[in-house]
């Protein structure tokens, strides 16, 4: 059965902005895993074709961290 972990364990944090162009944003974001049990993470989205994650889901040990690029494309009507 699986148990959650608190959302308290497990901090994320924009690093930096960068711009591609006019009409794509993208983003850092370290996601780092304080508790002391190993954790699965998802980032999912209604609108994939807008919002990108790469990559959009992983494992994370204790203490362990990891840089995930989101990007929002803001041409896609």
């Amino acid at each position: 059965m699986a148990s959650f972990i608190p959302r308290s364990n497990v901090l994320t944090q924009s690093e930096a902005n960068i711009f591609n162009d006019s009409h794509k944003l993208t983003y850092t974001v370290k996601i780092v895993n304080t508790s002391a049990r190993r954790i699965v993470w998802a980032i999912k989205t209604k609108e994939p074709n807008r919002l990108g994650v790469e990559p959009g889901c992983g494992v994370l040990d204790p203490s362990e961290t990891m840089h995930v690029m989101v990007s929002c494309n803001f041409a896609i009507e």
